[in-house]
């Protein structure tokens, strides 16, 4: 099966842990991945102020890959969709910022983009473990399998 890796917004603005950095770069040294930037959209007034944060009007992924796109908002942008398709991808495995929110429209998006949408949990990032847990018992039931080490995801660590 066809696996890429998407690391949606590991990016300076967002803070992740250097540990998740760290082990998301390890991943991309074994198969291909995709990251996601997330930018402020000049034509949209709206902020993210729940996160207490101002998406800046460029930023660059934290992330080892030579695929990175920009997007604005929740989900996967279309090109990135469109990319995983051309390229015959069967199974994404999804990492990156924010669970509860940015992760679980992007699982939503590859559902219905026909893809098999796993999370790497240990490789995700949430403001408060409650909705981290929640988030994942959602994508589980509604979306597809949540892999609790990169060894579940069939990916060797070694």
């Amino acid at each position: 099966m066809k696996k890429v890796v998407l690391a949606l917004d590991v990016q300076p603005g967002l803070n992740t842990p250097e540990v998740i950095v760290s082990n998301v770069n390890k991943l991309a040294s074994k198969i291909p991945t995709i990251a996601t930037v997330l930018v402020a959209d000049p034509q949209d007034g709206r902020d993210l102020e729940w996160l207490d944060w101002k998406a800046p009007a460029e930023d660059s992924s934290k992330v080892h890959t030579k695929y990175s796109f920009k997007h604005h908002g929740y989900g996967v942008p279309q090109v990135v969709i469109k990319t995983l398709q051309k390229n015959g991808v069967e199974e994404v495995l999804v990492t990156g910022a924010h669970t509860e929110a940015f992760l679980l429209a992007a699982g939503f998006d590859l559902f219905d983009a026909g893809f098999k949408a796993s999370m790497v949990a240990p490789l995700c990032l949430s403001g408060q473990y409650h909705q981290h847990t929640v988030t994942m018992r959602i994508w589980e039931s509604s979306i597809g399998p949540v892999y609790e080490t990169v060894a579940e995801a069939g990916i060797s660590e070694g």
